[in-house]
């Protein structure tokens, strides 16, 4: 090591250290006008315009069924992210016990904070559906969940979600999604 220490020194005798030139670097400020940061606060602020259509019925996804939704413009590599659960969620929605109607009102609800706090992905819990086991550990009642089915049906519709898939085992699995949200810096 000393060895190294004297190579290294003796390589450097030559060098001559340079001036300092009272230079500072700073990250560029985004040039922000007032009229962008109204259309941001506003934009932030107001409800995601989507009604709740009660006569439409969506397809009925099977409970080990894995959702995928991707919209052209994300990158298969951030979607790779988003699948593998790369990309964190900044917050979670448990729709555990809710209805149809109470689902939706709660996924728009989430939708309009993450925009407001500027999160880029969300974890939504929606259960695998209402199904008992027996004592031998077969399956009884339905083979599909509903609220899966909606909110298969529901997130392609909002332009907000970029993508969404089914979570990692750790994050729910085929009982929840991760959903990528659409970037918002504020700016018009």
């Amino acid at each position: 090591m000393a060895n190294q220490d004297q190579d290294f020194g003796s390589l450097m005798t030559d060098v001559i250290p340079l001036r300092p030139s009272g230079r500072r670097w700073q990250k560029p400020q985004k040039q922000c006008n007032r009229a962008s940061l109204d259309y941001a606060k506003q934009a932030a602020t107001q409800t995601i315009a989507t009604p709740f259509d009660t006569n439409s019925e969506p397809v009925m996804v099977d409970i080990e069924q894995r959702l995928y939704f991707q919209r052209y413009m994300v990158s298969a590599h951030t979607v790779r992210k988003l699948r593998t659960g790369r990309l964190r969620p900044s917050f979670e929605l448990d729709l555990h016990g809710c209805t149809v109607k109470q689902a939706y009102s709660d996924i728009l609800s989430a939708l309009v904070d993450a925009r407001r706090e500027g999160d880029r992905c969300m974890l939504i819990i929606h259960g695998k559906g209402g199904v008992s086991r027996n004592l031998s550990g077969v399956r009884q009642g339905p083979a599909h969940s509903i609220l899966k089915s909606y909110v298969n049906y529901w997130l392609p519709l909002l332009d907000q979600v970029q993508a969404f898939c089914s979570a990692q085992q750790k994050d729910g699995g085929n009982g929840a999604v991760y959903v990528l949200l659409q970037h918002f810096d504020g700016e018009a």
